[in-house]
């Protein structure tokens, strides 16, 4: 047995319209599948441990065929745990990026929460050092990006 890939990464938003136009004009994904309507499906909602739920969802792509599906919780409604860093079960989503200096600087022209400014790792070789920082997207998902110092324009 082995993992031969993976398909997207799931996260649970507040306002899906919100949440669209950030990862769209901010992150740079297109729409690939919806936004739903709202959906009350009893097999969808066994399916996720709940007895009966409505969900809305939107399936996003990037340029580099990483896949990001949004999902709000209509019923029940959501709770939210994405403030902290140190809770178990999440941390952060990662991105590798063309331009880590030109993404930070749109970053802090929008005014998104910045933690800092990137932060560069000094590997043992030049190939294996890179800069990261993080932002959060507006559910206070903390997202990484990252680029290795080889690549800098």
């Amino acid at each position: 047995m082995k993992i031969t890939g993976l398909t997207h990464i799931g996260i649970c938003v507040t306002d899906i319209e919100r949440s669209i136009k950030f990862y769209t004009e901010m992150m740079g994904f297109q729409i690939t599948e919806g936004p739903t309507p709202p959906i009350r499906d009893p097999e969808d909602s066994r399916g996720m441990g709940f007895a009966d739920c409505v969900t809305r969802t939107c399936v996003l792509r990037c340029d580099a065929g990483f896949s990001l599906e949004l999902v709000q919780f209509l019923e029940p409604e959501p709770a939210c745990l994405a403030d902290r860093l140190d809770l178990i079960g999440k941390h952060h989503i990662a991105y590798q990026v063309d331009d880590i200096h030109e993404w930070h600087r749109k970053w802090v022209e929008a005014e998104l929460p910045v933690y800092d400014q990137p932060i560069l790792v000094n590997a043992e070789n030049e190939e294996d050092s890179f800069y990261w920082a993080y932002v959060k997207d507006p559910d206070g998902i903390t997202l990484e990006l990252n680029q290795k110092v080889s690549s800098l324009p």
